[in-house]
């Protein structure tokens, strides 16, 4: 359901604070930094890792040249294909994060630069399936890549320093979100999740309408023949992120899947049951028609549309 309001600024700085999504202790599943290898070892066949589609070709190897966390770091250059598989990430909030080391001679060797790429599907041998793939640009000192759309977005990225990628995947809402040093990257001219704000479809994939499984399957990290960039201190961390669920008349908040484990409707991550009835849903809540009233004394022009309605479908 839409309320349109004529004569109002759109709130969107507004309507992110109130939609940011509580967040609960998060377990760290699994984390390498990789210091217990041998110096100048290959990573094929230590900690999961392995070349692409299992073939020691494409590995990485262990260098103690430049470590965010001493003594160790993991060198992509040249050949380097590197994947790491997570079997089983398939449910709640994921949270991957990695740091890059970039130098400022780097020297692309394909088209782009040296990618750091993640699978919601692989296998070795395929079928294959990407749902994050984004680069470091020598040429344009972009970190660029695509969200859900053919069209390339990128942010600075700092050379000679570690730069933090962090890419949150919101499994129950089908959405992921990428983001460099804490800036988002993002399709402008997609749509924002209602809640959650800009990314893209986790099924959709990196151009959309993949049609892919709602997972975290790899990350992979691809020098498509770059000179080197280090990586250092890569982690995956589940979340408890909450909701608001309706079982009949009473407003609880869960998670999406303790939501449908009570048979209840979920509205999505990070909306809270404060001011709402599930009794009377359909109508504007006492905060939202709090905003309404306050925007329509504050300001005089635009439009803005409130959105209340029910979890989108996933593609």
């Amino acid at each position: 359901m839409y309320y349109v309001m004529k004569r109002v600024l759109c709130l969107c700085a507004l309507g992110a604070f109130l939609c940011m999504p509580a967040v609960a202790l998060g377990q760290v599943p699994w984390s390498d930094d990789f210091d217990s290898y041998a110096n100048d070892s290959s990573l094929h066949g230590q900690g999961g890792w392995k070349g692409w589609d299992n073939d020691p070709a494409w590995t990485g190897y262990v260098r103690d040249d430049q470590p965010k966390s001493a003594p160790h770091s993991l060198e992509s250059m040249g050949d380097t294909d590197l994947i790491h598989e997570y079997p089983g990430v398939e449910e709640g909030t994921v949270v991957y994060s990695a740091w890059a080391y970039v130098p400022d001679d780097l020297v692309p060797g394909g088209s782009d630069g040296n990618y750091f790429i993640m699978q919601n599907l692989y296998n070795d041998g395929g079928p294959y399936a990407w749902v994050v793939q984004v680069w470091f640009d020598p040429t344009t000192g972009l970190f660029t890549g695509t969200f859900g759309s053919s069209a390339e977005s990128g942010t600075p990225y700092l050379p000679n320093s570690w730069n933090h990628i962090e890419v949150t995947f919101y499994m129950y809402d089908d959405w992921v979100q990428v983001r460099l040093n804490g800036t988002l990257l993002d399709d402008p001219a997609l749509a924002d999740h209602d809640t959650l704000g800009g990314g893209y479809t986790n099924s959709g994939g990196v151009f959309g309408g993949d049609g892919s499984a709602v997972d975290v399957a790899s990350v992979d990290l691809f020098a498509f023949g770059a000179s080197e960039i280090y990586y250092d201190d890569l982690s995956l961390t589940q979340l408890d992120l909450t909701g608001r669920c309706c079982v009949g008349d009473n407003c609880i908040e869960v998670t999406g899947p303790d939501c449908d484990a009570q048979g209840g409707t979920y509205y999505g991550t990070g909306l809270t049951c404060a001011g709402f009835d599930c009794g009377t849903v359909g109508t504007p809540t006492v905060s939202e028609w709090g905003l309404i009233i306050m925007t329509l004394l504050v300001l005089t022009a635009g439009t803005v549309i409130l959105r209340h309605r029910h979890r989108p479908a996933t593609a």
